[in-house]
């Protein structure tokens, strides 16, 4: 227990204090954080690109059940990889921009079986509440991919959910301007 009753903290690498660095986030926080990002946006990508082949896959293959199996586990763990492989704050709002993408085919493939009868899409006026609500939903994840893109630019750099442009070392070893 530190002096002043809260418990002690494990101690990051380059602690502020010490040498004015800012904390490193410790691997196994930076690692969940990727997982729940790839994860969780994976989940949306591969679901809502699944309906979307639901509306292209009848009558051209044989076994649908594996093909939604494939396409949605393609998407998920291609998500779950590229968020490992850039972090989880670097891969956050790529990785909604992918979920808008998958959300927006769902109705999409819908106006395109409406417009174009032969093209193949299956199209069903019943259906019109999952095209609204895919919609709804796309322009939600929308909004997500930008305020997490403003987070991941201007957060707290010291938090796994950020991660701000760093200038280049050249830069940094400049000494200030003296005149604006």
């Amino acid at each position: 227990m530190a002096s002043s009753g809260t418990p002690d903290l494990p101690t990051l690498a380059g602690g502020v204090g010490t040498s004015g660095a800012l904390p490193v986030q410790r691997r196994d926080t930076a690692l969940m954080a990727a997982a729940t990002v790839g994860v969780c946006i994976g989940c949306v990508a591969g679901l809502s690109l699944t309906l979307a082949a639901a509306k292209w896959l009848p009558g051209r293959m044989q076994d649908m059940a594996a093909w939604h199996v494939g396409i949605y586990y393609a998407v998920f763990f291609a998500s779950v990889v590229w968020a490992f492989f850039r972090g989880a704050a670097r891969a956050a709002a790529p990785l909604l921009w992918l979920a808008v993408a998958c959300t927006l085919a769902i109705p999409a493939s819908s106006l395109l079986g409406w417009l174009a009868p032969g093209a193949g899409a299956w199209a069903d006026g019943a259906l019109l509440g999952v095209d609204l609500t895919a919609l709804a939903g796309a322009l939600a994840l929308a909004w997500m991919a930008r305020a997490t893109a403003r987070r991941v630019r201007s957060g707290p750099r010291d938090s796994v959910w950020s991660a701000p442009v760093r200038r280049k070392e050249s830069e940094s070893k400049k000494p200030p301007a003296l005149i604006p």
